[in-house]
């Protein structure tokens, strides 16, 4: 880690700051469409509901940042009462660190976030993926989580505190995507949360892809999972936050393009 990394709490005015928020380090020569005047709103609306988290930086560069909150408040769709939920953590390499060495950061600071949860929740739960570079299940393995739901490349992570702590689990599936092909029509249900910048440029991507086709064909819907009250109201088969499904098939957004819409998901 570099030397002269620096901690401290996570507040309204230095969340705009963050490298995961437009103008931040992780978006830097990144040209994204989309309105993204909601992202730091969103931050401070959930620190109003519960969230906590620590900023991370070099000097005046914020590098890096943890978020958990109480399950019972946060935008995930798990049941875990009297725990936490880490929301989100990402490092950005500085100049001279390997392209890797941001796990090595990343461990540390989920650490942090885990050691001060201890003291005011049961546990903490956490969605791991099978993914290196995004919440890699491998990651929270070496910090004690340990797996218990498994659907493809998703894990319900568990990390318990007190003996008494419940056990997490999913919310029910309560959103069902939509399939048109027996009426000859394409259907595209996708949702999208303010707290990411990516969420929003794939939505106003995907959105453009949309006007291009004929609109007699197409039937679009959108959800925002903003708040726990909307991720709960629009669980689909996917425990994401943001998904995407064409005809009832779940495509990724980046994976979006005419041909997925004219000839199907594959």
């Amino acid at each position: 880690m570099t030397c002269c990394m620096q901690c401290s709490r996570l507040t309204r005015e230095n969340v705009s700051r963050l490298n995961c928020v437009p103008g931040g380090l992780e978006f830097e020569g990144e040209n994204l469409t989309g309105d993204m005047s909601g992202v730091v709103e969103w931050h401070v609306e959930m620190m109003k509901r519960g969230m906590s988290g620590m900023v991370f930086s070099c000097g005046d560069t914020v590098r890096g940042f943890v978020e958990y909150m109480p399950a019972e408040s946060a935008p995930i769709p798990i049941i875990a009462p009297g725990s936490a939920v880490l929301l989100c953590f990402h490092y950005n390499v500085a100049p001279g660190e390997g392209e890797n060495e941001h796990l090595g950061v990343e461990r540390m600071m989920v650490d942090e976030a885990v050691e001060e949860a201890r003291s005011c929740f049961d546990g903490m739960t956490a969605v791991g993926w099978d993914h290196s570079v995004h919440f890699p299940i491998g990651l929270l393995e070496e910090l004690g989580f340990r797996q218990v739901h498994r659907e493809g490349d998703m894990a319900l992570m568990w990390l318990p505190f007190t003996g008494s702590a419940r056990l997490p689990e999913l919310a029910p599936q309560t959103f069902h995507p939509r399939d048109l092909r027996g009426e000859g029509g394409v259907a595209v249900d996708l949702s999208y949360s303010h707290r990411c910048p990516y969420d929003l440029h794939h939505r106003s991507r995907i959105r453009g892809l949309l006007d291009e086709m004929d609109p007699e064909r197409i039937s679009y819907r959108e959800v925002q999972m903003d708040t726990r009250a909307q991720v709960l109201a629009h669980r689909a088969p996917s425990w994401n936050w943001q998904w995407l499904y064409v005809n009832g098939r779940e495509v990724a957004w980046h994976q979006m393009t005419k041909d997925v819409l004219t000839s199907g998901p594959v």
